[in-house]
């Protein structure tokens, strides 16, 4: 009898000591549309938990990286009357509030602006109230913002980079003003994919200088993203996810000195291609991927490719911002600014004479290569200052030419004639979330 009363009293307290633990929070599962490269209303599901935020942000969490690229996927422009509604949708599930955006995302995209959307919700951190600050940092649909990832300055940061992360930043600072009225404890989560990653992943490491013993709760995960800062310090509280065959990642040579801050985390597959590729068919019936076919990997192609350009000694950073940079502005801008029937007589006028196209590269006819650029130009009706044009095409036939053409290989520029189309897909935000969910099989919506 004795020995029954105690394993009776030994029970309850057992249950009185777990019941007194923390208690755990339920996983929020639900779906977000976002805008992928070929179609506007694309669909993924997603698991949100709280308690992704009980560990510290130097913790690697592949659970909280997996619901940051869905929502940095939702960062884009959704169609209709509602630009924000693709971003409202995964912060209203989630239950966060407040969910802003900054005057730049309902603008026309210029060189000069960032959208960026924000969102905040009280959570419990052992027995500890927070306000979690959510920044989604607008990587898609951004037209003429493309200029300034060209901008990048003959020394220490990337300047287009670096003036986006300021506005940013400035938006943390004045929406913890505005919304933190209970003056709680603070985390930040940062997430962006592209551009949008250097930009949130530059934005975090500011935020972490300026508060460096906060660092544990400052999460960031970026995606896709290219060198942005000089490599003058570490943060192991940002998590970059890189495709290392993805031509954006790498567009950024180390030579220059600029690297992503945080810790790089390579999350592709390349031996489960079938598998990813049937992970992006059932996801859109617009993209299907193309098998890379060179002895050379693709990422150590890129890598040469790119060397073929800016060397391997940092020199050619100032080169580049001096001589060539204001005339790639120029074009990228124009681009841009082109009409969706510009934009399609000019890509069907460069498909109907790729013949040409590789006669011009081949012969490296600096003349010729101008002549093309400006008959597609006309083709497609749009307007132009001939003398701007002209200049800029000067500038851009020299590079393609005298450094580019001149310092690669011929096995390199076949292979990346050949493979072109797989070459520029491993930056389609599809095929990011296909190794995402094939690598980790997280949320595998193909099993």
């Amino acid at each position: 009898m004795k020995k029954l009363l105690l394993a009776i009293s030994a029970l309850i307290l057992g249950l009185t000591v777990v019941s007194c633990g923390p208690a755990k929070n339920e996983n929020v599962e639900g779906k977000v549309n976002f805008v992928g490269i070929t179609d506007d209303n694309l669909e993924t599901d997603y698991t949100y938990n709280d308690d992704y935020f009980l560990t510290s942000a130097p913790t690697l969490n592949n659970n909280l990286a997996d619901v940051s690229l869905a929502l940095a996927l939702t960062g884009a422009k959704a169609p209709g009357d509602n630009p924000m509604a693709y971003m409202e949708g995964f912060y209203n599930a989630c239950k966060f509030t407040n969910v802003v955006a900054n005057e730049d995302f309902a603008k026309t995209p210029t060189e000069n602006t960032i959208g960026f959307a924000m969102a905040s919700k009280e959570i419990n951190v052992n027995g500890n109230k927070y306000l979690l600050v959510s920044t989604n940092v607008r990587g898609f649909t951004y037209g003429a913002e493309w200029v300034s990832n060209f901008e990048l300055g003959e020394s220490g940061n990337h300047q287009g980079f670096d003036k986006a992360s300021d506005k940013v930043l400035a938006g943390i600072v004045d929406y913890v003003k505005k919304y933190n009225t209970n003056n709680l404890k603070l985390k930040y989560w940062l997430t962006g994919y592209s551009r949008a990653g250097a930009v949130a992943g530059l934005t975090a490491s500011k935020l972490t200088d300026q508060n460096r013993e906060e660092t544990n709760n400052i999460y960031a995960y970026t995606f896709e993203a290219p060198a942005s800062r000089v490599s003058d310090k570490k943060y192991e509280n940002i998590f970059n996810y890189v495709n290392p065959d993805d031509l954006v990642t790498k567009i950024i040579p180390s030579s220059f000195n600029l690297v992503r801050p945080g810790v790089d985390i390579d999350y592709t597959t390349r031996k489960d291609f079938d598998k990813m590729a049937s992970y992006v068919a059932k996801l859109t019936k617009n993209v299907t991927l193309k098998k890379y076919s060179a002895e050379k990997p693709m990422s150590t192609l890129i890598t040469d490719l790119f060397k073929a350009i800016f060397g391997d000694d940092g020199a050619f950073r100032k080169t580049y911002v001096t001589e060539y940079q204001s005339s790639i502005q120029f074009l990228i801008n124009k681009v841009f600014s082109l009409t969706s029937a510009e934009r399609t007589k000019l890509i069907d006028y460069f498909k109907s004479n790729l013949l040409s196209m590789v006669s011009v590269i081949s012969g490296k006819n600096k003349d010729r290569l101008k002549s093309l650029v400006i008959n597609a130009l006309n083709s497609a009706n749009v307007e132009y200052d001939s003398t701007q044009m002209n200049n800029a095409l000067d500038k851009i036939a020299n590079l393609v030419v005298d450094v580019f053409l001149n310092n690669v290989s011929g096995d390199d520029l076949a292979a990346l004639l050949v493979n072109i189309n797989s070459i520029i897909q491993n930056h389609y935000c599809e095929v990011s979330l296909a190794y995402m969910r094939t690598k980790y099989t997280l949320q595998d919506t193909t099993k």
